[in-house]
């Protein structure tokens, strides 16, 4: 079996890409201190990390003002493969997200990991909505984006 992984800065977290050949249970939320086990023999895969993020700032009259993203905000993956998305908690209180024109839908919650797993049959690139918040007046747009090529 072969694996690599991939290390990736985002602000202050260092996140682990881990792709290889893995098989996994369908939507799975579990608390930070317990452990995701993918791993099996026999099936093709692509897998990432996605965290939730906060940015906050203020504004010359004192305001302050805040805005929240995925992190990483693109990924792209390869149609007819599985995918598995785990997503994890790292700030706000909860999530809800819809993967719009695939039909994935989930909720991550802060301090936890959330599951996806799915197989893209139509090339394309699709959004990863919050649904908590998918416009400015709500701190977002919260919207990642991936590419089934």
């Amino acid at each position: 079996m072969s694996w690599f992984v991939k290390s990736l800065l985002v602000g202050t977290v260092t996140v682990a890409v881990l792709v290889g050949q893995v098989s996994v249970g369908v939507a799975e939320t579990q608390s930070q201190s317990e452990t995701v086990h993918v791993a099996q023999q026999g099936m093709k895969q692509q897998e990432f990390w996605i965290v939730t993020n906060e940015i906050k700032t203020k504004l010359a009259d004192g305001k302050e003002i805040e805005a929240y993203r995925w992190d990483p905000g693109f990924l792209t993956v390869d149609k007819g493969k599985q995918v598995t998305l785990h997503f994890y908690g790292l700030k706000g209180k909860a999530h809800p997200f819809e993967i719009e024109g695939l039909g994935v839908k989930g909720n991550v919650e802060k301090g936890k990991v959330t599951s996806v797993s799915f197989t893209p049959k139509q090339v394309g690139t699709y959004r990863i909505v919050c649904l908590t918040h998918p416009t400015v007046e709500h701190e977002g747009p919260m919207v990642g984006y991936l590419r089934v090529e």
